[in-house]
């Protein structure tokens, strides 16, 4: 069989940077009619336009030929499960251990961003977040694919896709998201900590709220192998600002995911649940956390302060309040009162400090001891 066809669809994929492929090419020789076109882009062209899926639908059946290798077209990565062997929708640790680089400075660093454009370097691991999607639910071989959709999860979050980040770091965490099917870990996850916590750390460094919030929690209780109250407070603090200075979008019309949009489009994948209450965390939780944190210090990275302790349940029985949480609010506005009383007893009993004077000359500040 001729394999320009299968060529020139690669081709127009790369062309285009991403923007379209044309596929079903019909025709005598080479002369074509009658194509499909599927892009990932706000117009569409045709009925027939199935977007980033029918992009995946594509690369999954393409394997790159000896004209692809003449116009030097970078071959898309595709899982190919070994001949003879059945898909299923589980993975072993070790099949993990395969397909996932756990060497944390391998993602420590690493750029990623939210898919709110269809830039060229994130187009592709779109695609993959649509493989990965299709993979587990059995588009391919009739059967859920788990390792197939490991891979193709590992390319796109590779590629700098947030969305893919947080679904490795759920997935590898051995948790279920409600928004994207992961396959199931068979065995003990526990030795994927600090790949996951550095995972959080990179999607939250390019400010994503599920992350921060997620990687906030895992250092506040020590979920990943790391317990620290000085950074747990500083990342609270961080997502204290990102969830007063949310804006709110229209969500995205669901019969475009999968089309324009990735599978998994704006989805938290879990990383906003409370691991104690289950329930989505809110400003409430958040303020309450840092006053507890500042309530019993963590020395001696972060010592107590009754004062700041005071200050964030006062902020704390503010959200409550606007959560219509009142009985919640007066008992944040108790812990508050009696935290600063005690912080007032602290200053009082602690030992003066030295007043700064202004000097007679120039104005420069000089110390002078206290006199009693």
């Amino acid at each position: 069989c001729r394999q320009t066809p299968q060529a020139f669809s690669h081709f127009t994929w790369w062309q285009s940077e991403g923007g379209l492929i044309i596929v079903d090419i019909q025709g005598v020789q080479d002369l074509y009619t009658d194509p499909m076109i599927h892009s990932p882009d706000d117009f569409q062209w045709c009925d027939s336009n199935f977007g980033l899926r029918g992009v995946a639908l594509y690369f999954h059946s393409h394997k790159c030929n000896s004209v692809c290798n003449v116009l030097q077209l970078p071959e898309f990565e595709v899982f190919r499960r070994p001949e003879g062997e059945e898909p299923v929708a589980d993975i072993t640790v070790e099949e993990v251990k395969e397909l996932v680089p756990l060497d944390v400075e391998f993602w420590r660093g690493r750029k990623v961003r939210e898919f709110t454009k269809l830039v060229r370097p994130l187009r592709d691991s779109a695609v993959h977040m649509e493989m990965a999607n299709l993979f587990l639910k059995g588009r391919f071989d009739d059967k859920p694919d788990g390792k197939g959709c490991l891979f193709h999860l590992v390319q796109a979050a590779k590629g700098g896709l947030m969305i893919a980040v947080l679904a490795l770091a759920r997935c590898l965490a051995g948790l279920p998201s409600e928004d994207f099917d992961l396959p199931e870990i068979v065995g003990d996850v526990e030795e994927f900590g600090p790949v996951i916590q550095v995972l959080l750390e990179v999607a939250a460094a390019g400010s994503s709220e599920p992350a921060m919030a997620g990687l906030a929690m895992a250092l506040h209780y020590g979920t990943y192998g790391e317990t620290s109250w000085a950074r747990a407070a500083s990342k609270y603090k961080v997502l204290w600002d990102m969830m007063k200075n949310r804006t709110y979008e229209d969500p995205i019309d669901q019969t475009f995911v999968g089309i324009r949009v990735p599978t998994g489009w704006k989805s938290e994948f879990g990383w906003m649940d409370s691991p104690l209450s289950g329930q989505t965390i809110t400003e409430v939780d958040v303020a309450a956390a840092l006053a507890t944190i500042y309530e019993e210090g963590d020395a001696p990275q972060l010592p107590v302060n009754t004062a700041k302790a005071a200050e964030w349940y006062e902020i704390a029985a503010e959200a409550a309040t606007d959560h219509g949480l009142a009985k919640k609010a007066m008992q944040y506005l108790d812990k508050a009162a009696v935290l600063a009383d005690d912080a007032r007893t602290e200053e009082e009993l602690s030992p003066r400090s030295e007043k700064v004077a202004p000097s007679p000359a120039f104005g420069i500040p000089r110390t002078e001891p206290t006199t009693e």
